[in-house]
C-alpha cells in the first residue's frame, strides 16, 4: 500500500493507474493513435448498444422487428457516409474524428427511439413538411456549388455530398416504413418534417460549407 499512496500523493494520477493498471489509450498524443483508441472504444459501445437494442426489440411483433433491422441496417450506412464524406478529415486525427461524429450519430438515433417509445412524437402538418423540404433542398444545392469537385480531397466533395443525400433519403424512407408499423398513430408528413429538419441543419454544419 505505500508505494500506492506515495504515488497518489506525488503525481496527479487516479488510483488505478498508481496500482498498475495503465491503459495505453490514457496518454495519447498522436492522431494516429488517437485514431487507434477510438475504433477500441467505439467498437466496445457498440456491443453495448447492439446488446440494448436486442433486448428492446425482443417483444416487439416480427414485423416491426424486420423493420427496424432494416431501418437500423441503413442508419449505419447513412451515418457511415456522413462521417467519412462530410466532414474535414484533414490532419492525422481524422480517424478519431470520423469515428466520433459517427457514434455521435448513432447515439442520437437511439435517443429518437427511446423517445418514441415513451409516447414523445412529433406532431407537424403536410404544410410543415413542405416548407423543411424546400429549404432542405436550397441548403443542400448551396453546398454542392461550394463542395470540393475533387473525390479524393479530405474536404467534403459533390460525390461525397451526393452520396450521403441518396442514404438519407434511403434512411428516411426506411424511417417512415418503420413507424407506420411501430408508430402508426404518428403522420408520415411529421415524422418526415422532422428527419428532413436534421438534414438541413446537418448540412449547413458542413466544415467549409456553411
Amino acid at each position: 500500500d505505500q508505494p500506492l499512496q506515495v504515488c497518489l500523493e506525488e503525481t496527479t494520477h487516479d488510483k488505478d493507474y498508481c496500482a498498475g493498471k495503465v491503459d495505453l489509450c490514457d496518454d495519447v498524443t498522436s492522431g494516429f493513435m488517437m485514431g487507434f483508441c477510438a475504433a477500441i472504444e467505439s467498437d466496445v459501445k457498440e456491443d453495448q448498444r447492439q446488446t440494448q437494442t436486442a433486448r428492446m426489440i425482443s417483444a416487439w411483433p416480427f414485423e416491426q422487428q424486420t423493420a427496424f433491422t432494416k431501418l437500423n441496417e441503413v442508419a449505419q450506412n447513412y451515418f457511415n457516409a456522413h462521417a467519412s464524406e462530410e466532414m474535414d478529415l484533414s490532419g492525422s486525427g481524422r480517424a478519431a474524428f470520423e469515428i466520433e461524429e459517427e457514434n455521435v450519430m448513432k447515439v442520437k438515433f437511439m435517443d429518437a427511439i427511446k423517445t418514441f417509445e415513451s409516447g414523445k412524437v412529433p406532431s407537424s402538418s403536410s404544410e410543415d413538411f413542405v416548407n423543411a423540404d424546400r429549404e432542405l433542398n436550397l441548403v443542400y444545392a448551396a453546398a454542392i456549388k461550394k463542395a470540393d469537385p475533387q473525390a479524393d480531397s479530405v474536404l467534403p466533395s459533390k460525390d461525397g455530398l451526393r452520396k450521403t443525400q441518396r442514404l438519407w433519403l434511403a434512411y428516411r424512407d426506411a424511417w417512415v416504413a418503420f413507424a407506420v408499423l411501430r408508430y402508426p398513430h404518428v403522420s408520415a408528413d411529421s415524422l418526415k418534417t422532422v428527419l428532413t429538419r436534421e438534414r438541413s441543419a446537418l448540412i449547413k454544419a458542413i466544415p467549409f460549407l456553411s
